[in-house]
């Protein structure tokens, strides 16, 4: 016997979602937010029908009806997809939250006393560009500026125009060879020991370089490439993006980033965006040949616990100035110790689920931004690179290029896995 469904009234989409369609399904978008949450086929077609159909009964048999269900299959996936849009705060009624981002791109609103930048004695002081943004350092300590300089000197010729931010180091009074760092002349950070000094200074020139480029699509991710095309490596912390980025520099590819990808919202082209990679201590025996010294470099404590080494990619990896890329490939990589490794292509809903997932900018999204990464998934091929040697891996890369750098063409052609 059929079970009888109740017939009650269904619940409607919250006016202030917006919905986009796509290839595998749709994106749903709340503005004033900066969460997307990517629907498979089904729960699309039910979301559209949440604002058509005004009985559950209805819901349920048209659901079953076009996705070949029986109504009890059809009851209890109508009733789940339900509930997961009220947990979310997308029906009426409901408030959207959103989860704090794997990247903070923010600083404290209140900082510290003053300090009379022209009044200081400086050893050091120098200018750095990116993105049409000037970051000056003083530093009363010449070691701390040079190591500054060290890994951000490539960026000291692209400076030209008059500053935008200021960074100053000053000795601390409590004691010998601690620091205190001001930003814009107000204190950011007192009493900071030697080996801190560096990545504190690290972290404002981030955050500084995104500010200048927020009008853009930002994706947790590394860039490189060849001849201008460019893949990008979107991923978590710890997901062996750094390494893989690193390694395929020092094999000849350009470089364009290991933190962030930035693409223009209208043209989907991506910009370099050198900072330094940041070397955690697992991947520095695997680097070591490719980065001979790596090794002796300096070990930085972060302010979130971790150790890092700072280091550039090879000089010749690094992209002309006013260089920009088209994205010819997204691969999702993930290092594993040891496994199956899995290369190949993925499929467009699971890849706008993962690319959503590692951040879409540093600000609300507007309908241009939802439309511009529908746009970027569905022109683009995707591929999943589960790995445990980075030789594969970097095969797996060089396989997505129609030619190598003679011209000749690939022996596995573009979107082959080998």
């Amino acid at each position: 016997m059929v079970p009888v469904i109740n017939r009650i009234p269904v619940e409607h989409p919250s006016p202030s979602v917006a919905f986009y369609p796509f290839a595998e399904g749709g994106l749903l978008c709340c503005p004033g937010s900066r969460q997307v949450w990517v629907l498979n086929p089904s729960s699309a077609f039910l979301w559209c029908m949440l604002g058509e159909v005004e009985d559950f009964a209805d819901l349920v048999a048209r659901y079953a009806e076009v996705f070949a269900v029986s109504e009890e299959t059809g009851k209890r996936d109508v009733t789940e997809a339900i509930a997961v849009f009220r947990d979310a705060g997308l029906l009426a009624g409901g408030v959207v939250v959103d989860p704090a981002l794997e990247i903070d791109y923010g600083l404290p609103e209140a900082l510290g006393p003053q300090l009379d930048l022209g009044r200081e004695s400086f050893s050091f002081r120098r200018s750095f560009g990116l993105a049409d943004h000037a970051l000056e350092l003083c530093c009363s300590d010449l070691d701390l500026g040079n190591a500054f300089a060290s890994i951000m000197g490539h960026l000291s010729e692209s400076c030209s125009g008059a500053v935008s931010t200021q960074l100053a180091v000053v000795a601390a009074g409590s004691e010998d060879d601690v620091w205190d760092i001001y930003l814009d002349g107000r204190g950011y950070v007192e009493d900071v020991s030697r080996e801190r000094v560096l990545p504190h200074l690290v972290t404002l020139a981030f955050v500084r370089f995104s500010e200048a480029i927020k009008a853009n699509l930002l994706f947790h991710a590394a860039v490189v490439g060849q001849r201008g095309q460019m893949i990008l490596l979107p991923g978590e912390a710890g997901s062996g993006k750094t390494t893989l980025a690193a390694t395929l520099a020092a094999r000849g590819f350009s470089f364009y980033s290991d933190e962030l990808a930035v693409l223009d919202i209208e043209s989907l082209r991506v910009t370099p965006f050198l900072l330094p990679m940041s070397i955690k201590p697992g991947s520095v025996p695997v680097l070591e040949d490719c980065y001979p010294g790596l090794s002796g470099l300096p070990v930085h404590p972060r302010a979130d616990g971790k150790q890092v080494r700072y280091l550039m990619p090879p000089v010749a990896s690094l992209p002309a100035k006013g260089a920009v890329g088209e994205v010819q490939a997204i691969v999702f990589p993930r290092y594993v110790s040891e496994g199956d490794q899995r290369m190949g292509p993925l499929e467009k809903g699971e890849a706008m689920r993962r690319l959503v997932h590692t951040g879409s900018s540093n600000r609300d999204l507007t309908a241009r931004d939802v439309e511009a990464m529908i746009a970027l998934v569905e022109k683009t091929p995707c591929y999943e690179l589960i790995y445990c040697g980075l030789d594969e891996a970097v095969s797996f890369i060089e396989g997505l290029f129609i030619k190598d750098v003679r011209g000749n063409d690939h022996v596995w052609g573009k979107g082959s896995t080998g």
